[in-house]
């Protein structure tokens, strides 16, 4: 089994801060000048994306976060974000909107060059009623 190189394993340290491959490639040590096809390359390495997804998994669980967490807050924000209140207009459509974004892209629909599997995805859509 191939380990990795010890830069190798400070720009996985790195890019779990930003998630940043350019700058965590320059923060590793690498060639600042040709940082942005370092850490390019360096995201393909099949080791290093490992390590790299093991990293974010141990982040995760001691942040208490997972996937459906995220889910789950995001779809709040959604339904806060298209109600009203009687005090006044709480609709916010641009906050309801990057909610279903993310939502979107967490499930992998808009990832360019990529067409989403079977993912069966419900909006209900009322208009708004003047009572």
């Amino acid at each position: 089994m191939t380990t990795l190189t010890p830069k190798q394993e400070r720009f996985c340290h790195e890019y779990l801060v930003d998630l940043n491959a350019t700058q965590a490639a320059i923060r590793a040590g690498y060639a600042e000048n040709s940082a942005h096809v370092t850490g390019c390359r360096l995201l393909r390495n099949n080791k290093v994306s490992e390590a790299i997804a093991a990293g974010k998994a141990e982040l995760a669980e001691r942040a208490g976060v997972s996937q459906d967490w995220v889910i789950e807050r995001l779809k709040e924000v959604r339904e806060a974000s298209m109600e009203r209140t009687k005090a006044g207009n709480a609709h916010n459509p641009a906050a309801a909107n990057r909610s279903l974004e993310l939502i979107g892209k967490h499930g992998g629909m808009w990832q360019e060059g990529h067409v989403a599997g079977d993912i069966n995805i419900q909006v209900n859509v009322h208009p708004w009623k003047d009572d």
